[in-house]
């Protein structure tokens, strides 16, 4: 990273290393770096919601999973997770829509 320090798919798999051995925080410092280096992708905003779920961050997770599904709306990732963050709210008929079910 050193060598190229505005190349996002290294601060990207970084944070996914980060994620791999449960340091979330770091992932997502990561994740937010790579977005600010290029225009908005979706692998990088399910990898901001995913690890947003794993800290316990419903709210944020859920923002994350909209904006990817903005860029990719056929998401399967995405739509998982706001699937399962209705189901957890208790809105288990909205959560079946939103996974396709």
């Amino acid at each position: 990273m050193h060598i190229f320090p505005r190349y996002r798919d290294a601060d990207n798999d970084l944070g996914v290393q980060y994620a791999r051995v449960k340091r979330f925080q770091d992932a997502q410092a990561e994740f937010r770096r790579a977005l600010e280096i290029g225009p908005p992708v979706f692998p990088i905003y399910v990898n901001l919601a995913l690890s947003a779920v794993a800290i316990g961050n419903a709210r944020e997770a859920a923002d994350f999973a909209k904006k990817t599904l903005e860029l990719d709306p056929h998401n399967g990732v995405a739509k998982e997770i706001l699937g399962s963050l209705r189901h957890d709210k208790g809105e288990f008929s909205e959560s079946l829509e939103k996974q396709g079910t």
